[in-house]
């Protein structure tokens, strides 16, 4: 698996994401058995930058909600009946 699953906007915001968060996974590389650990960084991230004071999804929100449901769909064009 790789970038060519995710939209070019998705895959800036997961490079973005794992450099903040987990840089030694740096040069990422996508695989099944990751997709995993990256949504759960990805929630990491949703839930300490993507909610207002409000605590509804900001626009930083909207879009790693988006990125989570796009690795999801990654991971089920890759490994059939799985999901994150």
């Amino acid at each position: 698996m790789n970038q060519r699953l995710l939209s070019n906007r998705h895959w800036n915001l997961l490079v973005e994401v794992i450099s903040k968060r987990q840089p030694e996974l740096q040069p990422l590389k996508i695989q099944p058995e990751l997709i995993d650990k990256l949504c759960d960084i990805v929630t990491d991230e949703f839930c300490k930058t993507g909610l207002g004071e409000d605590d509804e999804p900001n626009s930083r929100g909207l879009d790693l909600e988006d990125l989570i449901d796009a690795l999801q769909e990654a991971k089920r064009k890759e490994v059939p009946g799985t999901s994150c």
